[in-house]
């Protein structure tokens, strides 16, 4: 099974289209991109409260 676990901040608890989330060890910044389609990238600290991403 897949663990999955998400970070909130006050920035991302209004936003509709994106997410920090840690699958398998590793935190990911997921959002939607309107040409790409679903986005992630590997992260470490969170891009909009400067949280540290354990």
């Amino acid at each position: 099974m897949q663990e999955s676990k998400y970070h909130e901040c006050d920035v991302i608890n209004q936003a509709d289209n994106i997410s920090i989330e840690k699958i398998r060890k590793h935190w990911y910044w997921v959002f939607w991109n309107d040409k790409k389609g679903n986005q992630a990238h590997g992260i470490g600290y969170c891009p909009y409260c400067g949280a540290k991403l354990d």
